[in-house]
């Protein structure tokens, strides 16, 4: 989970707009307990785009915070549309990455992360047989006995009661060797860092999920401007699982296609980030008049874009302008527009696919190419609907309770709504928002079942009556849980 606040768990990144850090279990704030938490430096708001005054770690301060032992896995894209950039718009960072081997990454095939015998990031075929990486709840580092391919990694550590993981800082990096060294493994050994996207690299995911990216290259020609919609895919990647492709509209004239606008839609992720529900959207050519009618797609549904018509003038697909486009969805709906005449090309996403984005040429008043990018249409995620900041306030006498059944009872989550409902949970301190595992307040958290196994209360309790105060945050999968 990525936060804009600064509140966030140990070892979560820290929102590149905010100045916080996270803090001791004493509550004290610096850049040591920032860095002793674990935490990377920078990380991206999931939903934002910052002018280039907003983004507080570029250029000079990169290499200082660099050389003071900060590293970064990843410094991407920190605007949600790169054709967007103009000079009051902050640049794509490059990755940043502290422990590749000099000559790595390499490849496009290889798109797993191994470290090797010299304690040096490797890109490795995912088939590769080797031990896994793997952490318990304080960090600390555990090795698998077995080896296997790197998507076995989650399975394999969790076995052993951890989780697989990559190191999010050099303090990290170095206890991983020592711990590897002290394990006398002198094997390679696989870590939680893969490439999702061409040239970009997740790490630390909590499941291994299939991305099904595919790029289809562009049917037409190439005069105009270039466009590429792949930061979309990254942002989506990278924080905005629930950033989903919800619109298109087609420009066009009688006979020929001007441009395509596509609108992304947002929704609500377990997060103690809000999200703004506005609409993205993108134009690609086009101008002001003959918009075809809009295609609609409903991500509560599940709905996807999974098929597009391509037809140019030209056989060789050298300089030919787009003449006609046919876009559907999953639910058999579907716009058009333009001709259809000369060479026609479609691209069908299979069952497990979604058409994502786009790349190509196009000028003002022409789409001169046409390609898309398919995702996985298992990342259609419709998310949640959180409630706000809960806190029964207690008298000092009473002991601290913002269960599940207790905000019922308050009437601050609707009595139709069941713990099966619950989807997601949030808690921090009320007074200074420090995330309640930086305490250390005994607390009793999470589902509550009667003797028959069923689901009864989500419990947030203190064990005893010293515990601070909370204000908790529940995400539900049903719209009226929210509704009081």
């Amino acid at each position: 989970m990525i936060y804009a606040s600064g509140e966030m768990y140990p070892n979560q990144p820290l929102a590149q707009n905010s100045s916080l850090l996270t803090a001791d279990s004493e509550g004290n704030e610096s850049i040591e307990t920032h860095y002793e938490n674990g935490n990377l430096s920078v990380a991206l708001d999931s939903t934002t785009e910052y002018d280039k005054d907003d983004i507080s770690i570029y250029g000079d301060t990169v290499l200082e915070k660099a050389e003071a032992g900060y590293n970064f896995l990843e410094l991407a894209l920190v605007e949600a549309n790169a054709t967007t950039i103009s000079a009051s718009k902050a640049p794509q960072i490059e990755d940043y990455v502290w422990s590749w081997n000099s000559s790595s990454p390499s490849s496009d095939t290889d798109t797993c992360a191994l470290l090797n015998s010299s304690d040096e990031l490797v890109d490795q075929s995912c088939s590769t047989s080797a031990t896994f990486a793997c952490v318990d709840e304080n960090r600390d580092w555990h090795f698998t006995t077995t080896s296997s391919q790197w998507s076995d990694g989650f399975n394999a550590c969790e076995a052993q009661g951890y989780q697989f993981a990559m190191p999010y800082n050099a303090r990290e990096n170095a206890a991983l060797i020592t711990a590897r060294s002290n394990a006398e493994i002198t094997s390679s050994t696989w870590v939680n860092y893969y490439q999702a996207v061409d040239g970009f690299w997740l790490a630390n995911q909590a499941s291994y999920l299939d991305t099904g990216y595919n790029k289809n290259s562009a049917v037409g020609g190439s005069d105009g401007s270039s466009f590429d919609g792949i930061d979309l895919l990254k942002r989506k990647l990278l924080g905005s699982g629930t950033m989903n492709l919800s619109s298109v509209k087609i420009n066009a004239s009688s006979s020929r296609v001007r441009g395509i606008k596509a609108c992304y839609s947002f929704s609500q992720p377990i997060s103690q980030l809000t999200v703004n529900q506005d609409e993205l959207c993108v134009e690609y050519g086009g101008d002001d008049s003959d918009w075809s009618d809009e295609l609609s797609m409903d991500p509560s549904n599940g709905d996807y874009l999974t098929e597009i018509k391509i037809c140019t003038d030209d056989e060789t697909y050298s300089n030919g302008s787009v003449y006609y486009l046919q876009m559907k969805s999953n639910t058999g709906t579907s716009i058009e527009a333009g001709s259809s005449q000369g060479d026609c090309k479609t691209y069908s996403s299979t069952s497990d696919q979604q058409i994502f984005a786009f790349h190509g040429y196009a000028s003002s008043s022409e789409l001169y190419g046409l390609g898309t990018y398919n995702l996985s249409n298992q990342l259609v995620d419709p998310g949640y609907y959180a409630t706000d900041w809960l806190n029964i306030t207690n008298g000092s006498s009473e002991t601290e309770d913002e269960s599940f059944v207790a905000q019922q009872s308050t009437g601050n989550i609707a009595t139709s709504c069941s713990v099966d409902d619950i989807k997601g949970f949030v808690a921090r301190t009320s007074d200074n928002k420090l995330n309640y595992t930086l305490t250390q307040d005994s607390l009793t958290l999470g589902i509550l079942e009667d003797d028959e196994g069923n689901p009864q209360d989500y419990q947030f309790r203190c064990e005893n009556d010293t515990c601070q105060d909370y204000e908790v945050k529940y995400f539900f999968s049903n719209a009226t849980c929210t509704s009081n």
